[in-house]
């Protein structure tokens, strides 16, 4: 395989840093927002830049991370905020951009990684249910079904059956109806204690109501573009990030959260 070179290497990073920032971005604010929407340009001019000279852009998606040609261009912990955990989780091990593809492609692509960041109970489909249901044109991806293949011999369990010269089969005393414990209408099928929510419980579902009615997303969204400079190594990806603080920091004054 053949090593990039500097100015492609470069534009590699600023690719997958500018979807992390956007994926960031519609997180936090609504699609007509203006640092949404700048991210999102942001993300379709270096798309734009790569594409002119290539067929597309893949991404191989690994439990934590992404790649690019073999090389880890995207790496972070394993919950919800990393992008490659929850495309991971849902089956997702390719993504790829095509040539030609539309600004609208890429929102509404952000746009079901947002709907499908956290999984809940109630959710009737995935990411790759929806991405589906889309049928983006210049975007594609490759995925496989979660928890199938677990690589375990599944042995059927020994029922105490055996087979008389007949050819029926005869069970043993146990397996018979008169000896199952007695049931009725009244028998719980579960312990109701477990549904129970305790008064400590309710302690803290208040406390975290408060804590998330006064996060302040403008701080949040510092921390992570502070916490992404001091993580970079490369001089070149410096200017890469500050756009994005400039923006973050030009907010804060106008709102004044300060």
């Amino acid at each position: 395989m053949n090593l990039p070179s500097n100015t492609d290497e470069g534009i590699i990073f600023q690719i997958m840093f500018a979807l992390n920032g956007a994926f960031k971005k519609i997180l936090l604010y609504p699609p007509d927002h203006a640092i949404y929407q700048s991210a999102l340009s942001s993300l379709q001019e270096v798309l734009d830049e790569y594409l002119a000279q290539n067929e597309g852009f893949v991404l191989i998606v690994d439990q934590g991370r992404i790649s690019h040609d073999d090389s880890v261009i995207h790496e972070g912990p394993m919950n919800e905020e990393n992008l490659a955990f929850i495309l991971f989780r849902d089956g997702i091990y390719m993504i790829e951009f095509k040539k030609s593809i539309e600004t609208w492609e890429i929102h509404s692509f952000l746009e079901v990684l947002q709907r499908h960041q956290i999984l809940t109970e109630e959710a009737e489909n995935d990411i790759v249910t929806a991405l589906w249901e889309l049928d983006l044109p210049h975007l594609d991806y490759r995925a496989e079904d979660v928890g199938f293949d677990t690589d375990e011999e599944f042995e059927i369990p020994d029922l105490n059956i055996s087979e008389n010269k007949a050819g029926t089969q005869d069970f043993s005393p146990a397996d018979r109806h008169d000896s199952y414990p007695e049931l009725s209408l009244d028998t719980p099928v579960y312990d109701l204690k477990l549904q129970k929510i305790t008064p400590e419980d309710r302690d803290h579902l208040r406390l975290l109501i408060v804590e998330d009615e006064n996060l302040e997303h403008v701080e949040y969204v510092l921390s992570i573009l502070l916490y992404i400079l001091e993580q970079q190594k490369k001089p070149v990806n410096f200017s890469d990030v500050m756009p994005y603080l400039l923006l973050e920091l030009t907010a804060a004054m106008t709102e004044n959260k300060f």
